[in-house]
Parts: C-alpha cells; sequence; structure tokens
C-alpha cells in the first residue's frame, strides 16, 4: 500500500501541501508528536514525489508505472502524446486495458519474472512506431513493489533507417553503373592520374608547345595519328593544361558503344523513353561532362544518322535527352581523335562533311613513332621503370638492345612499345639479364625464318606469314577493327582468317 499511497499522493487525491502544514501546525497545538510526525513523512513523501513529477514530465520518452498487482499508478505527459492514453487509466487493472488497446504482456511479464522485457510495435491508436522496455521496481530485500514501463517514438528513428537503406542500394547502383562505363568506354580523371607525354624529339617538343598553345582555349580540337601514337594522351595534356582541369573529362571511345546504345549513352534519356529504360531516366555523357571536358575517341565510328545530333550539340551548345522537350544548356569543350582520314571518309560519304569542318577547327596531328626514333630510347626506360616496379624485376638493357628497339618500325607506334617493353621484362631470366636474339624475335625479326621452312610449299609460306602479321597486328591493335586498319583488309576478313588459323580473338 506504500508504494500506492505515494502515487496517490502525486495525482492529487491528496489536495495540497498547503493542507500538511495546516494539520501539522494544528498537531503541533495539540502537542500530538506521533501525528506531527507522521505528517512530515508524508510531506516529505509529496515533496519528492512533486520533484519526481516535474522531472518525469520534462522527458521526451512516455512513463507509466504498475504496481505490483498490475494496477496503473503513474503516468507522466510523454506517456498521453506517444500512446494515447490518458490519467483516465490510472487505477485501473492493466488486464482491463486490453480492450482499449493496451499492450499487457511485456508489464505481465515483468512482474512475473522480476526481468526486463522490451519489444517494438505499431500504435494502432497514432501510427506511431514504439518501442518498450519494462523493468521490475524491486525493494532492498528484493521484493517486487512494481513495474515502470518507458515507451519512446522510434517512428522517425525507422524512417531514417529505411531512406539510409534506399539511400545506399541507390549509391550502389550507381557506383555499379559507373564501374561498368569505366571499364568499357568511358573514363573520367582526375588531376596527377594521368599519362603525360615523353621525348625530346624535335616532333614531340612542336607537339608540347602546341598544346600549351591551344589548351587555355575553349576551341575544339581535332587530334590524328596512327594507331597506339598517343592520342588520348594529347588530349590528356589539353584538358589538364586548361581553366577546366578542376573539372570532369570524360572520355567516350565510340568505336566500342554498340551502335543502338551510342545515343542514349551521350545525350541520356527521360523515365520512360523506351523500353527497359531507367525508371528514372539517366544523364549522358555530355551532361556529366558539363563546365568540362568531353572526349570523342573513334570520332570517324560514330553512326552517320547520329552526327547531325553531334553537330547541332557543338553548334547550339545544349543537348536534348531521349524523349525529352526541354534542351538543356552545356559548357563543354569538344576533342575528338581518329586514326582515320576524316576528310576522305566525308568525300565518300561516310562522315558528314559539316561535322568534319566543325571539328577540325584546330587540327593536332600526331607524327608516328618511326618519325621521331629519338623518343624510343626515352619511352623504353620510362616503361621499364613501369614494369620493373610492378614485377618486382631490375631489367637494364644494352645499348645494342636499344639500337634493335630503335631501327624497328613500330607499326602499333607508342602501344606496341609498351607491351613488347612489357613483355621483355616478364620473360628475362632470374638474374634479369635478357638476349639480344629474344629482343629480334619478339620484335619478329627472326621469327620468320624459325617459321617458314625451306621444304614449304609458296601457299604454306604465304600462310605462315599471313599468320605472323595477323597475331602482330592483333597484339598492336587490341581489336579486330584496329587490326583491319594496320593490316588495310576489312574487318571481317580479320575474323575470317582468325578462325582459319585457329587464333582467339577478344572481339569479333
Amino acid at each position: 500500500m506504500k508504494f500506492i499511497n505515494q502515487f496517490d499522493v502525486m495525482n492529487n487525491q491528496l489536495k495540497s501541501i498547503e493542507i500538511l502544514k495546516i494539520l501539522i501546525e494544528k498537531a503541533r497545538n495539540d502537542n500530538n508528536i506521533e501525528l506531527i510526525s507522521h505528517f512530515n513523512d508524508v510531506l516529505s513523501t509529496v515533496h519528492t514525489v512533486k520533484n519526481f513529477n516535474i522531472l518525469a514530465n520534462c522527458l521526451y520518452d512516455g512513463i507509466h508505472i504498475v504496481d505490483a498487482d498490475g494496477v496503473v499508478v503513474y503516468l507522466n505527459d510523454a506517456f498521453t502524446r506517444v500512446t494515447g492514453f490518458t490519467q483516465e487509466i490510472i487505477g485501473k487493472h492493466i488486464d482491463d486495458l486490453i480492450s482499449i488497446g493496451y499492450i499487457s504482456e511485456i508489464a505481465l511479464e515483468a512482474i512475473k519474472t522480476n526481468n526486463s522485457y522490451s519489444v517494438v510495435r505499431e500504435n494502432a491508436k497514432n501510427k506511431m512506431t514504439i518501442a518498450t522496455t519494462a523493468t521490475p521496481i524491486l525493494e532492498e530485500n528484493e521484493n517486487l513493489i512494481g513495474t515502470i514501463i518507458i515507451d519512446r517514438d522510434i517512428t522517425e528513428l525507422i524512417n531514417l533507417e529505411k531512406k539510409l537503406a534506399n539511400s545506399k542500394v541507390h549509391l550502389k547502383n550507381l557506383s555499379e553503373e559507373q564501374a561498368k562505363r569505366e571499364n568499357t568506354y568511358v573514363a573520367l580523371i582526375k588531376r596527377n592520374s594521368y599519362k603525360c607525354m615523353i621525348g625530346t624529339s624535335e616532333e614531340t617538343i612542336k607537339l608540347k608547345e602546341l598544346i600549351i598553345r591551344i589548351a587555355p582555349y575553349d576551341t575544339t580540337v581535332l587530334i590524328t595519328g596512327e594507331t597506339g601514337t598517343g592520342k588520348e594522351i594529347v588530349s590528356n595534356e589539353i584538358h589538364m593544361n586548361s581553366k577546366r582541369s578542376e573539372n570532369p573529362f570524360i572520355k567516350v571511345n565510340c568505336a566500342a558503344i554498340p551502335a543502338n546504345l551510342i545515343e542514349s549513352e551521350l545525350f541520356g534519356y527521360e523515365k520512360g523513353a523506351f523500353t527497359g529504360a531507367n525508371t528514372s531516366g539517366k544523364a549522358g555523357l555530355f551532361e556529366i561532362a558539363n563546365s568540362g571536358t568531353i572526349l570523342l575517341d573513334e570520332i570517324g565510328d560514330m553512326p552517320i544518322e547520329l552526327q547531325a545530333k553531334l553537330l547541332r550539340v557543338i553548334q547550339q551548345k545544349e543537348v536534348t535527352r531521349i524523349g525529352g522537350i526541354k534542351p538543356l544548356t552545356l559548357d563543354v569543350r569538344i576533342i575528338a581523335s581518329t586514326n582515320c582520314n576524316l576528310y576522305k571518309l566525308a568525300s565518300e560519304g561516310k562522315f558528314r562533311m559539316d561535322l568534319y569542318y566543325r571539328l577540325n577547327l584546330f587540327p593536332i596531328t600526331i607524327p608516328p613513332l618511326r618519325e621521331r626514333k629519338e623518343d624510343i630510347k626515352i619511352l623504353v626506360k620510362h616503361f621499364l621503370s613501369i614494369f620493373n616496379a610492378k614485377y618486382d624485376k631490375y631489367i637494364r638493357l644494352e645499348d645494342e638492345q636499344y639500337d634493335l628497339l630503335t631501327n624497328y618500325e613500330w607499326p602499333g607506334n607508342i602501344r606496341e612499345l609498351e607491351n613488347i617493353v612489357e613483355r621483355i621484362t616478364i620473360i628475362s631470366n632470374e638474374n634479369n639479364v635478357i638476349s639480344n636474339d629474344t629482343i629480334a624475335s619478339i620484335l619478329g625479326i627472326i621469327n620468320l625464318n624459325k617459321n617458314i621452312k625451306k621444304e614449304m610449299s609458296l601457299k604454306e609460306k604465304v600462310e605462315a606469314l599471313e599468320k605472323l602479321e595477323l597475331i602482330k597486328a592483333l597484339e598492336i591493335g587490341r581489336n579486330t577493327r584496329n587490326a583491319a586498319r594496320i593490316l588495310k583488309i576489312n574487318q571481317s576478313n580479320v575474323v575470317r582468317k582468325a578462325m582459319k588459323y585457329g587464333i582467339k580473338l577478344i572481339d569479333a
């Protein structure tokens, strides 16, 4: 009864502290020592409970207290806000409150077992998600005098967790999409993460001077040169020496994007633009490159039906997504590169002449490696330092070996040189030594004599030579399209001959 009486006082069944003071004064006048002591105890209890009530009503969490018999004896203001139950439930047994939505199981379990229990539920009255904990209240002798139940509104927390989970899924999807793009035909580079031009030949020095001269301006640049000459590196240099160097640099390989996807990749699309479209739409690569630079590599392979839209983007400085009606203003510098003769293609009707003139505003032609042989030794040393570190080697070449490399024609240019130096590094022996014959063999200088025997017929000799040249072209070009250009035959012929000689192709 002591536990119940304390909360009866708190809930104003005893009217006020002033009444107690009057009763104490009357007992003093009557010299009733026992009554004075009793009223002082009650007054102390009232003050204690009053202070508890003040503190409890300052809390954000709802609190209510049930005595050992399961009768509600106290609740604070927050309990009413969280659960909807008012002071009317005080004095009622929790079993009698089930019909109006009170959850009694957790309080009863705490009373029965003297253990704490927790549960998360949704309040049917106000749709709040509530975390409830019931903790038994024990006297010093371990006797149970009641249970305190704390209700916390975690609706906002649950909503935030859902939003966070959705954000993580969204970020994962974006990350996977970006990784997929970067691994196929798009690259986004940052400052200090790009390859710079290497070489001291007169041709390379002139090229560097030309880059420095044009880089600060937003002029459209057309870079031409054979496969492997370093067109991408020149575009890096232009971007990194421009006022846009801190902004995105998007590289697009027009030859690597399937023809049916290139328009949506470049210009983006609105949601529902076509079957299978992302439900939220997708920004195109021109949008992603906004305020920066976009490189259209292998521009000669862009479908001619798409070239008109590209021309409009260049002229109007705006792009419209597939399925969209509102054009987006662009601030993008355009660099194009190709190993084709665009003017010849345009003359043959395979490339728009008006687009050619738009792209050819400032042409840069990169000379092949065979015309700047002074750079070969420097490039070899550069690549050796990279591959020595990669493969934990310490290869050093002799002058005679550098002469072999310098006198080679390098039809695949710097890309072929890089591949050859990596191969030299890998196959060198445990003493980091490689022979002249091995280098000559790698270059194909003596491979011909080893593969073409005297007893072969003319047809067999021609086929052996053809196979060697095909393998070399595929190694240099890295795909059948570039190999066809090196060999000056159709791509379909490259595929057919590779199948004939059992050469495995990465692409077809």
